[in-house]
């Protein structure tokens, strides 16, 4: 029986949600919620049982929480988590994968519209009393291509299904691939990004997605494609997007993730960037749908 078992929570949406704390409590627990001031090591010197976000944990910081029972994800992303030494310690881990993928589809979806249709440069030039009529080119019937086909991927290939567009897939494990449809056709990374008029990345930070996108890989897309980021600044190689941009004026790069984050660096400068601040996962109903998986997850952690 959960009583009173004390959960220490660092997710900063989690912690400013009034009904997932609600939930939260209602298992029995008392949430304790990291304010963001002092340091995660002293805030987490005590805990037992954790509930985190996209809060860096590393071995260093994992090896300093020797009381440490388990930890659920709020949020689908891992890359902030040391897999590695969690598998080879005694600490639970709770995972949920998926949770924001409509979220997130949505949101790549309305990136790649707004790159195709020029919007967000049309918009900029408006605010500065700019009159530039152009409305790019149409998504419908064009070749898109997603990179990644988990559960975002494929939630966005189902979107745009009304858009009759050729869907290119590639998975960065090729041992994914699968039969190809009428709409949707796996390819290798290099046929996909030469093809299609619109690229959307779905994969994770890994080793080998580091710098997917760099000089080589951008000089091979087509001039007046779109590339869309939804999931992490560091698959793209900043250096290499920034000289791109510069030099290819039609090129359109939207990004909801970014290196560092808070961003401040260089691409704002760019009229053919446009990008916000990692947002697209937090929408009203992936933010509940995201906490009551990581709370579902800490409960059957603690019935364990």
């Amino acid at each position: 029986m959960i009583n009173k078992t004390v959960v220490h929570v660092t997710s900063k949406s989690l912690c400013k949600s009034t009904e997932l704390i609600h939930q939260l409590t209602a298992l029995g627990t008392t949430p304790v919620l990291w304010d963001q001031q002092e340091p995660l090591e002293i805030f987490l010197k005590d805990a037992k049982w954790l509930i985190v976000g996209t809060e860096k944990f590393d071995q260093h910081l994992l090896k300093k929480l020797p009381n440490l029972k388990g930890i659920s994800k709020y949020g689908v992303g891992t890359d902030n988590l040391d897999l590695e030494y969690l598998e080879g310690s005694t600490i639970q881990l709770a995972l949920h994968p998926g949770t924001n993928r409509v979220a997130v589809a949505e949101y790549a979806l309305s990136f790649l519209l707004t790159g195709m249709h020029l919007m967000h440069t049309t918009s900029m030039k408006l605010r500065q009393n700019i009159w530039h009529k152009d409305g790019g080119q149409n998504l419908s019937l064009k070749t898109v291509g997603i990179i990644g086909f988990g559960h975002v991927g494929q939630e966005l290939a189902r979107l745009l299904k009304p858009f009759n567009c050729q869907l290119l897939v590639s998975e960065i494990d090729k041992s994914k691939h699968k039969s190809s449809t009428d709409n949707v056709k796996f390819v290798d990374f290099k046929t996909l990004i030469q093809e299609s008029h619109a690229v959307s990345l779905h994969i994770p930070l890994t080793p080998q997605t580091r710098n997917l996108i760099n000089k080589q890989s951008l000089e091979k897309m087509k001039t007046n494609s779109v590339l869309v980021n939804t999931s992490r600044g560091e698959i793209v190689d900043e250096n290499a997007m920034l000289k791109h941009l510069e030099a290819n004026t039609y090129f359109q790069y939207l990004a909801d993730t970014h290196t560092p984050e808070p961003y401040q660096g260089k691409m704002v400068e760019f009229d053919n960037f446009m990008g916000t601040p990692h947002s697209a996962g937090n929408s009203i109903e992936a933010v509940l749908a995201m906490g009551s998986a990581a709370i579902t997850g800490m409960k059957k952690l603690l019935d364990e």
